[in-house]
């Protein structure tokens, strides 16, 4: 198997999406079975039962973070693989926080965004950091309607750097993490 992908990382429930198995080799014997799992288990069914075909299309039933996989069956046994998707209900959703650097050096500028996918009008952006030496907590920007930032971290030492999205049904929180170096030596 070269590789095993799905057309979209976070899409709407209901919206069709291509799941495909890349192999190479002689794969002319070959058989695929593609098996979504939501939640941890909460929920699962067959996509497709054992077929020559290497994609198929479906679309999430639920809202929810799926794992597909798919079994590639051949002479000799079964090969098992697994990718993940978020799907969403309503008109947007956090893919994920980020950063400009994960390992940034004490006194840097570092941009934490938030990826959201959909209707982003009318969205707050909250975004603060623990610090994982101290356990100290501190707001780095109040509700903001700018999907980044720019934030200088305060000391050397791994943090863990929240981003809250909001709109008047609620919020969904994303975490990202970085290690700070500071730059000297004895």
């Amino acid at each position: 198997l070269d590789s095993f992908t799905v057309s979209k990382q976070v899409a709407k429930v209901g919206e069709t999406l291509t799941i495909s198995a890349k192999t190479s080799g002689n794969n002319r014997a070959l058989a695929y079975k593609f098996v979504w799992m939501r939640d941890s288990w909460a929920d699962w069914g067959v996509i497709q039962q054992p077929a020559a075909s290497p994609s198929v299309a479906w679309a999430p039933p639920a809202p929810g973070n799926y794992t597909l996989f798919v079994d590639v069956l051949h002479s000799t046994g079964v090969e098992e693989y697994s990718t993940t998707l978020e799907a969403y209900e309503g008109s947007w959703a956090f893919a994920a926080a980020a950063l400009s650097s994960s390992e940034p050096a004490l006194g840097d500028a570092v941009t934490v965004s938030a990826s959201v996918q959909g209707d982003t009008a009318g969205l707050s952006y909250k975004y603060s950091y623990e610090n994982l030496s101290t356990g100290e907590w501190r707001l780095i920007a109040a509700p903001s309607a700018s999907a980044s930032i720019t934030w200088r971290p305060p000391s050397a030492g791994p943090f863990r750097v929240y981003v809250d999205v909001a709109d008047s049904k609620g919020y969904k929180t994303r975490t990202v993490d970085c290690v700070v170096s500071e730059d000297w030596s004895l």
